[in-house]
């Protein structure tokens, strides 16, 4: 039973991007995106990447407090037609 993805991408030879991140809400709390999270920035790390990136709607209450606590820091607020987002940052070393 699979309850928890992320999905990411390399931008360039220094940054990388989080395209995609869930966990089932039943399962939710119990550290499997910071573990998800954990392994994604490990392989950036071993390619040299030394800042990952990430957008999250800024109405996602949840999912703002869950990055912000991986030690991802907001760069930027964007409007969208939906709703606006937020883009995030973390330094890797």
């Amino acid at each position: 039973m699979v309850v928890g993805t992320i999905a990411s991408k390399l931008l360039n030879s220094r940054r990388g991007f989080i395209t995609d991140a869930y966990v089932e809400p039943t399962f939710r709390r119990n550290g499997i995106v910071s573990s998800l999270e954990e392994h994604v920035v490990e392989e950036f790390r071993n390619q040299g990447i030394k800042i990952v990136e990430l957008n999250v709607r800024s109405n996602n209450i949840e999912g703002v407090s869950t990055w912000k606590a991986l030690g991802y820091q907001l760069k930027k607020k964007v409007s969208g037609k939906k709703a606006d987002k937020l883009i995030m940052t973390k330094k890797i070393v």
